[in-house]
């Protein structure tokens, strides 16, 4: 079973084969790249626990977030009701008023 150890802080990460080399790693790194300090974002991950979630339809909409296109099919279907009446309201106005050529 593989580990990750993941530093978000120094945007690096390592490989290992059981979870003590990860934590061995951690305690490391901690001591080397951060003067003995844990940063905030870092972890310890199970890769095939991480392959798992990252493979499932939830994980990919978390981190990838909608389509563009889904987004803007939401933003049409709340608005178009408003923008509709403006619509209306624009043409309506503009066929009442009496077309005067320019002077």
């Amino acid at each position: 079973m593989a580990f990750r150890y993941v530093c978000g802080a120094c945007e690096t990460f390592s490989d290992h084969g059981d979870r003590a080399q990860a934590e061995a790693e951690r305690a490391d790194h901690h001591r080397r790249a951060h003067h003995g300090r844990a940063p905030l974002e870092e972890w310890v991950t199970d890769m095939d626990a991480f392959a798992a979630r990252k493979a499932s339809a939830s994980y990919r909409r978390a981190v990838l977030g909608e389509p563009v296109f889904v987004q803007l099919l939401k933003w049409m279907l709340a608005t178009w009701p408003r923008r509709l009446v403006l619509l209306v309201l624009v043409l309506a106005v503009g066929l009442m008023l009496p077309l005067q050529p320019p002077r």
